[in-house]
């Protein structure tokens, strides 16, 4: 009992320093739901790990560096267990490689800006017909989809990202129902439009990535979060492309070193204040 109880007591210390704990908590539990109630295939997914961890651990040692661990690429191949989906075996495992590979060496500023998990994704798909996204397999479960809000703004909070989910959500409800009315259509067509689990874990578990969002600015993160969606919002309905999201993230991506960039810029440009003067005493 005191072992479980010490062990328990440095899980709850450990996720408190570091919110990655607790989204990889997270993700596995939907994770286990997929491979036992939403027919995922379990072939790839050991190969995904595999390919990921193994990836992690090679840049570490070549690039010789210090204090980075694991919990990064565990998170990635988190994301792309639940969202990638392919038909040839060796595909799942390449793009794990290649999203932990892109972290080390596409980088702006010394800061790797791509979400490796999105990443990997649209590469697989661009690259073979045999890789695709399954974005409906998470269905419409009402009392799901609760629960995957509430432990995604869970999630986004302990990251200090919280506003560019919610700024990206809320600009896509507005957008998705700005259509509704205009096309005349009932409101619960909105609701069945935003009933997705891929939407939410898009919002709080993909876009939230506190290392591939703007850093320097809150207003930069509203903006960045924005812009995802108004983009996502025209690649679907003006250029009928499938999996708008994970295109439209993909895109603005290169905004966030920018964004980073102008705020730095802009610090730099603001006069330094002058220490105060003493006052002369009569």
């Amino acid at each position: 009992m005191t072992v479980t109880r010490a062990w328990t007591s440095r899980a709850l210390s450990a996720a408190a320093r570091d919110p990655r704990y607790l989204q990889i908590a997270f993700l596995a539990t939907f994770l286990s739901v997929g491979l036992a109630a939403r027919d995922f295939p379990i072939w790839h997914a050991p190969l995904l790990f595999a390919a990921a961890l193994g990836t992690q651990l090679a840049c570490i040692k070549i690039l010789r560096l210090r204090n980075v661990g694991v919990l990064s690429a565990v998170i990635t191949a988190c994301g792309l267990t639940l969202l990638l989906r392919s038909d040839v075996w060796w595909i799942p495992p390449l793009a794990a490689a290649f999203a932990i590979a892109s972290k080390f060496t596409i980088r702006i500023r010394c800061r790797h800006f791509l979400n490796p998990a999105n990443l990997g994704i649209t590469a697989a798909m661009l690259v073979t017909p045999h890789a695709w996204c399954s974005p409906a397999q998470w269905g419409e479960g009402g009392l799901l989809l609760l629960w995957m809000v509430a432990v995604g703004c869970m999630v986004a909070h302990r990251a200090f990202r919280s506003d560019v989910s919610l700024a990206f959500l809320a600009s896509w409800i507005v957008l998705r129902g700005a259509r509704v009315l205009w096309l005349g259509q009932p409101a619960h067509v909105l609701l069945h439009q935003l009933a997705s689990g891929s939407l939410i874990l898009f919002a709080f578990f993909m876009i939230s990535d506190p290392k591939t969002t703007p850093a320097k600015s809150r207003h930069a993160r509203l903006a960045f979060g924005a812009i995802v969606a108004a983009g996502a919002f025209a690649l679907q309905y003006v250029a009928y492309a499938q999996n708008a999201l994970l295109w439209a993230l993909l895109l603005a991506a290169p905004l966030t070193p920018l964004f980073d960039l102008a705020q730095d810029l802009q610090q730099e440009q603001q006069p330094c204040a002058l220490p105060s003067q003493p006052q002369l005493q009569s």
